[in-house]
């Protein structure tokens, strides 16, 4: 089944983007960043899980200063309990699929807020006796909403700073939301 949706997801986004390059000019992105997290709803407050953020981007001019950004990635989300704390660690990987709005303000800050579909890879739980997988706690599917800005420091190369947080509980029985906070560099490239 998750192979199924997976590949559901990316025809669907492979087709979008094919549709709207036909129509119109295009770039694309390439993004490598770093995720700090936290769980809210599981009692330990702190943005302490650090996780990978890997992915691609395809904007589209929607006027002079406005674009349309739909995104794919890789991205490693979670919790973990701080030193006087109980040892814990949540690892959740994700497909992140955010669909984004970009406004570009004085040519060097480009600022975004859009809507996403994450999909649950695996969920994973340590309490100090090593990992279990805990996916059954878990949604398959987080429903997001974010705000970020990238800062364009050359002309192919900008930093992006993004808030996410869940639209909707994300677990079965408990009532956990993610916050993630994203830092990355993007690669952008010019189309037609």
């Amino acid at each position: 089944m998750k192979k199924f949706v997976i590949n559901i997801l990316s025809v669907l986004f492979l087709f979008f983007t094919a549709h709207l390059a036909s129509c119109q000019s295009f770039g694309g992105q390439i993004i490598v960043g770093l995720n700090v997290s936290q769980i809210d709803g599981d009692d330990i407050g702190g943005f302490d899980k650090a996780g990978l953020l890997l992915g691609g981007a395809v904007t589209f001019p929607l006027s002079e200063k406005m674009q349309l950004q739909p995104e794919i990635s890789y991205s490693q989300k979670g919790s973990r309990s701080r030193e006087n704390e109980p040892f814990f660690i949540w690892k959740l990987n994700y497909i992140d699929i955010p669909i984004t709005v970009n406004y570009i303000f004085k040519e060097k800050y480009i600022f975004q807020g859009g809507l996403g579909g994450n999909y649950l890879l695996a969920a994973n739980f340590d309490s100090g006796f090593g990992f279990q997988d805990q996916s059954d706690l878990f949604s398959k599917v987080d429903f997001t909403a974010h705000l970020g800005v990238d800062f364009l420091v050359l002309e192919n190369i900008s930093l992006r700073l993004r808030w996410t947080n869940s639209l909707k509980n994300m677990a079965k029985e408990y009532y956990y939301f993610n916050k993630v906070l994203s830092f990355a560099v993007c690669y952008r490239m010019t189309g037609k």
